[in-house]
């Protein structure tokens, strides 16, 4: 009968096995699976792209959160490499105990720990009678309910943007006034408009960079742009969308504000070479600006808005909001903003509020309500 190999109980002397623990104490999730695959003889390459289906960001979360498992592993004298299912409950009880809601960091958690084992070849602790008693423990556990994000008052923007008025000599304004009108519009991260995701060329990782070739003006003078490489598209299938311009307030339409950023980039000297990165510094060499700047231009934004207390994330969700509250099509909003699931869109982005008479429709039954 065949047994799986991460079933099995191979005799290890204690050398090596005291070797391999040691090791365990200075290796990252992605080293552990570098070494592995070495071991199994693929190139340097393929590795990358394999190391690559984890974002940084993820990268950096599932470490913190290994070194967390070993760091209370080590100070109860426990190998890694033979954890019990009771002691990773304990662990388990642990880590929600830091949290008044820990589904999130519980969830997390053994999806770290199960990557961390799989490029060991070791069975994982994470086994089918500890994720339900994670959905117990979170039942039991969580104290408070989720916490909603607030949405800005959209009027701050449109006050700070007529007190400037024209500002088609100011680069550094119309910079910021292009990412914020994008953000709230197309409901973006800044990493949507930024070199963040990693592509490979010859073997060598470079940035993905967002590019004047993927935005194009059309004849009705909306802009078609083409997203591609960003955080939910997994597949690399690239995500097409139509920014329409503002028909009311030329002073809040996004597509001018664009084009005369663009315009007056030509004028003081960057290129216009189509696979010139969009959103760029603003003297020479006008360099690719990184998600993290994006997120401080729009943040600096708010706070020139009179809104201090917001993120940049909160273009985001002020923009689906608002969208859903003027009756778009709920499909819509949550394809332009490129949100990878439905629920998790209704859930925890959505904050729009029923019409002022929506009581007084439902307790009179009247056949007007939600009709404009």
């Amino acid at each position: 009968m065949f047994v799986p190999p991460c079933f099995t109980q191979p005799k290890v002397d204690s050398v090596s096995r005291r070797a391999r623990s040691q090791a365990l104490e200075k290796q990252e999730m992605e080293s552990v699976w570098k070494d592995r695959l070495k071991r199994q003889s693929w190139s340097e390459s393929a590795i990358q792209s394999f190391v690559n289906q984890w974002a940084p960001s993820t990268r950096r979360q599932y470490n913190s959160q290994i070194n967390w498992f070993r760091s209370y592993l080590q100070q109860r004298s426990i190998c890694v490499l033979s954890v019990q299912e009771s002691q990773f409950v304990s662990f388990l009880e642990h880590v929600a105990s830091t949290s008044s809601r820990p589904k999130t960091v519980l969830s997390s958690m053994l999806t770290a720990i199960n990557h961390f084992y799989k490029g060991l070849g070791c069975k994982s602790p994470v086994s089918d009678n500890v994720r339900h008693f994670v959905k117990a423990l979170v039942k039991s556990a969580t104290a408070v309910p989720i916490a909603h994000s607030t949405v800005f008052p959209v009027h701050h923007l449109r006050w700070l943007f007529h007190t400037w008025g024209a500002v088609d000599r100011d680069l550094d304004k119309l910079r910021m006034k292009t990412l914020a009108l994008w953000a709230l519009t197309l409901m973006l991260r800044p990493s949507d408009v930024a070199p963040k995701s990693v592509q490979l060329q010859n073997g060598k990782e470079t940035l993905r960079m967002f590019r004047l070739s993927q935005v194009q003006m059309q004849d009705d003078l909306s802009l078609r742009i083409q997203f591609f490489g960003n955080k939910n598209d997994y597949s690399r299938d690239g995500l097409e969308v139509f920014l329409q311009p503002a028909q009311q307030d030329p002073l809040m339409c996004p597509v001018q504000a664009f084009l005369q950023h663009q315009h007056l980039l030509s004028l003081q000297g960057a290129s216009q070479d189509p696979e010139r990165t969009v959103f760029v510094t603003l003297q020479k060499p006008f360099s690719p600006l990184s998600a993290a700047a994006v997120g401080d231009i729009l943040y600096k934004c708010l706070v020139l808005a009179g809104l201090p207390q917001y993120s940049a994330k909160s273009f985001r969700t002020m923009g689906a909001t608002v969208a859903i509250e003027v009756g778009a099509d709920p499909e819509t909003v949550c394809t332009v903003g490129c949100w990878k699931a439905k629920d998790t869109f209704d859930f925890h982005y959505i904050h729009a509020h029923p019409r002022k008479d929506f009581t007084d429709c439902i307790v009179s039954g009247s056949s007007l309500c939600g009709k404009e």
